[in-house]
């Protein structure tokens, strides 16, 4: 992972949700054990530097970032495009080093069926738009609409411009600040001259390549598939949750979970982490403490799950709710039990 804790700094570097890509970068799992190693009351520093990823991580991200229980301050360096903006503006403050950008715009996806898939794609993505637009919004003190506007044209901000804008606060007097981070700007629309060129001149890769060949890959894949299986759509997704059963059971059950169930029981049931990537991420945590209230990854836990409203967001989130730890923890992780059969 690309979440590196230094002190009470913690480093974003690289892609939002680089896994979904097969990229270097950090996912939302990774901010959250960042933060408890720095402790879940102490003032915490984020350093971003990221070409953006997940809309659905940076979502998450600052979801996180803002039930952080110190002051966050976000310093941009290099560059908070797409994704990256979003979680950024969970900061108290928010800093643009000098040479900085931001970028917004429009959330995208690949669809693969008939009309009834791509229209639901639309609905997806005007539904991240909308809650997008929304944070950038609170933040700004301007309308969702003209947030949405904005990202429709991809809006490119140098440092200076993103604080006229309202997206950050002020600009910093270092000199020293890292290049932006190596990224497939090409994949993107509006891109300032000047990234384009150190973009070309360093190389870059488009992203959207090493995409377009995946997929390329698999569709080949697909077709010689489809011409040896019998498989019925019930007996693909009986063989899917089989498998998704599988990963949680050998999380929960590895010997790294005791003593940590509620760690375990997070990265089985709300993360993404293959069960190799998550036992290792047990092996090294401290266990609980017999004191809950002592226990800083339950107190967490429980501010994620809504047990503490943060001024500067707004209240329950984007899902317009609010839930305690004590109902909503152990009624998700037993219904997620249920649904994939796994006993106690």
């Amino acid at each position: 992972m690309t979440a590196i804790v230094n002190g009470n700094e913690i480093v974003l570097t690289g892609t939002v949700g680089g896994y979904y890509w097969g990229e270097d970068g950090f996912s939302s799992a990774d901010v959250f054990m960042a933060l408890l190693v720095v402790g879940h009351d102490q003032d915490v520093v984020i350093r971003v530097n990221s070409g953006g990823g997940a809309a659905s991580e940076g979502a998450a991200i600052h979801s996180i970032l803002s039930r952080h229980g110190g002051k966050v301050d976000v310093v941009i360096e290099g560059w908070a495009a797409s994704a990256a903006s979003v979680l950024a503006m969970a900061g108290h403050t928010i800093t643009m080093a000098v040479g900085a950008v931001m970028m917004i715009h429009e959330p995208s996806q690949i669809t693969l069926g008939d009309t009834v898939d791509h229209q639901r794609t639309i609905s997806q993505l005007n539904a991240i738009g909308d809650a997008s637009a929304e944070i950038y919004a609170l933040r700004t003190g301007k309308t969702a609409a003209e947030m949405r506007q904005l990202m429709k044209v991809e809006t490119w901000m140098t440092g200076q411009q993103a604080v006229d804008a309202g997206f950050a606060d002020r600009v910093s007097a270092a000199n020293d600040n890292p290049e932006p981070i190596a990224f497939a700007i090409q994949s993107y629309s509006n891109v300032p001259q000047n990234i384009a060129a150190m973009a070309a001149a360093r190389g870059w890769q488009p992203r959207a390549n090493n995409r377009a060949s995946h997929q390329s890959t698999t569709k080949s894949n697909r077709r010689k598939d489809l011409s040896v299986t019998t498989k019925t759509n019930a007996e693909l997704f009986e063989q899917a949750t089989q498998e998704v059963a599988a990963r949680m059971k050998a999380i929960m059950r590895a010997d790294e979970a005791q003593g940590r169930e509620k760690m375990a029981e997070y990265l089985a049931y709300e993360t993404t982490m293959t069960a190799e990537e998550a036992v290792a991420l047990l092996r090294v945590a401290p266990k609980a403490t017999e004191d809950e209230e002592d226990d800083p990854f339950k107190q967490l836990e429980r501010r994620r799950l809504g047990g503490a409203e943060n001024s500067r967001t707004n209240g329950a989130g984007l899902s317009g709710s609010s839930h305690s730890a004590k109902s909503a923890g152990p009624n998700l992780v037993a219904n997620m039990k249920r649904r994939h059969g796994i006993k106690e």
